[in-house]
């Protein structure tokens, strides 16, 4: 499983663009959890439980920064509907 974790997360970091880090990071981080064994971890768990983290963290970002760049354009769009279009001459 701690194996398992670790190439889970590296192609959650190769996957952000996809937004498969999503998927990807959060089975990485699983995988690690339910590899540990006592109080130990492997280090394979460790690198499949960091590499998940950043993953999982910046395909969030990208998907809060694509939902932001929508609702930023259809502010635009209202606004210029609303407000009449710029500067005329």
């Amino acid at each position: 499983m701690a194996v398992a974790s670790m190439i889970l997360g590296i192609i959650s970091i190769v996957s952000i663009c996809f937004c498969g880090g999503v998927f990807f990071g959060s089975l990485a981080i699983l995988f690690a959890f339910l590899s540990k064994t006592g109080s130990e971890m492997d280090n394979n768990a460790k690198i499949g439980l960091i590499t998940g983290g950043i993953g999982l963290g910046l395909s969030i970002l990208i998907i809060i920064g694509i939902f932001g760049l929508g609702l930023a354009g259809a502010f635009m769009e209202s606004s210029h509907a609303i407000y009449g279009g710029g500067m005329h001459a």
